[in-house]
């Protein structure tokens, strides 16, 4: 019945003790005590990193659960335990039994894709809590297996799932996350949808957490967070609805001694289109694309329609008419002579659907002068180069110039 418990290392060391009082009263030369003391820890630290005997293991079991030996099959990584009968097991200080149930050893959990490849193979038959705890036996060698799980989770949108994983099982435990993790951590944050209406699962709640999370990784004195953890953590707050937030990460990135980069303009415009100051945020908006043409930033066709998605959905006929040249000045939507073509304010068409369709009108202040807040004509493309308009792009722009009285050929 107590099997296990057999060879401990006290045991052992009385069974030494008592060989040499017989050999001293038997006059027989004495061993050298410290090689033989150095034999026995060998010959027990290779014990104890292997699993427990067959039967062993069963009678383990059959105490932990209270059943009948004879009711215990063999034990291995695939006998079939509940996922209560796993938790209960698992809380046993006796490794070498978790040994068996995991099927591994201690020389195994010192090989992080080893245990990757044993996480996923759990995974593979969805058995969460086995591959968990190799995760958490494995110490920072289960880091990386964390993060497979994370993408599991992910797969499934169980973001709670995720969001505890990393408190319960990998803050709390200290390790500390590689950029694998985050990326996997953030990306399943901003992906997720709902299977029937396919909007975005993240909650504002969650969103906030996140928020947090991300803070407290780029403060870190060697942080693995970095630029692409950051786009990915501002779509994630933009989709929940936390704009300011994402304009928040960005405006602190000179703290973290970060360069934004396309995504993360274009992140960055798609939240100030939500803001409530907006005479504040179009303001922001022409200091930011400023400074992305002067600083080299890749624009691409992404960027320059959120940049103008600024303009196009407000609710200010100043603001829509500099967003009809931007489309013109950067999208091949009209011939190059008719791009700087004037409008006429008088000349509207009201009958056009066209603005925000917010409750909370997006225009200037009315006392604002709209040419000390709007960039030159002449930088609003400095690179020259016009893209190719999408679609989405050529309705947009066909709706203002029906808006304005423009007939393009």
């Amino acid at each position: 019945m107590f099997g296990p418990f057999r060879f401990s290392a006290v045991l052992q060391a009385s069974k030494t003790k008592n060989k040499l009082v017989t050999a001293v009263k038997k006059g027989v030369v004495l061993p050298d005590t410290e090689k033989l003391e150095a034999r026995l820890r060998r010959k027990l630290r290779t014990k104890y990193s292997q699993p427990l005997q067959g039967h062993s293991a069963r009678v383990m079991v059959s105490n932990l659960l209270k059943i009948p030996l004879e009711q215990v099959p063999e034990v291995n990584s695939m006998t079939a335990f509940s996922p209560e009968e796993l938790k209960r097991l698992f809380k046993t200080k006796v490794q070498r039994l978790k040994y068996n149930i995991l099927g591994t050893n201690a020389v195994q959990l010192g090989d992080s894709m080893v245990i990757n490849q044993k996480t996923e193979k759990f995974l593979q038959r969805e058995d969460l809590p086995r591959a968990v705890e190799i995760a958490r036996l494995a110490g920072t060698n289960g880091v990386f297996a964390y993060g497979t799980i994370m993408k599991f989770l992910a797969k499934e949108g169980r973001l709670n799932m995720i969001w505890e994983l990393l408190n319960q099982h990998v803050k709390k435990r200290g390790l500390r996350p590689d950029g694998r993790m985050l990326t996997i951590f953030f990306d399943a944050f901003a992906t997720a949808k709902h299977p029937n209406s396919n909007t975005p699962k993240i909650t504002e709640n969650q969103a906030v957490l996140v928020y947090e999370f991300l803070l407290l990784e780029l403060c870190k004195k060697e942080p693995v967070a970095n630029i692409f953890h950051v786009n990915t953590a501002m779509k994630a707050l933009r989709l929940a609805g936390k704009h300011k937030l994402a304009i928040r990460v960005f405006n602190r990135l000179k703290d973290y001694n970060m360069r934004p980069d396309t995504f993360t303009y274009t992140e960055y415009f798609l939240s100030l289109r939500h803001s409530d100051n907006y005479t504040e945020a179009v303001g922001e908006a022409e200091k930011q694309f400023r400074a992305a043409q002067r600083q080299k930033v890749k624009l691409d066709v992404q960027l320059v329609q959120a940049y103008s998605s600024i303009f196009v959905f407000s609710d200010d006929p100043r603001l829509l008419e500099r967003g009809l040249l931007i489309l013109q000045r950067w999208f091949n939507v009209c011939s190059e002579s008719e791009i700087d073509t004037s409008v006429d304010f008088d000349n509207i068409d009201k009958n056009i659907t066209i603005g925000s369709g917010s409750t909370t009108p997006r225009r200037l202040a009315d006392d604002v002068d709209a040419t000390t807040i709007l960039l030159p004509k002449s930088e609003i493309n400095q690179r020259g180069t016009r893209f190719e308009a999408t679609e989405q792009i050529k309705n947009r722009h066909a709706t203002l110039c029906k808006y304005f009285n423009v007939h393009r050929k």
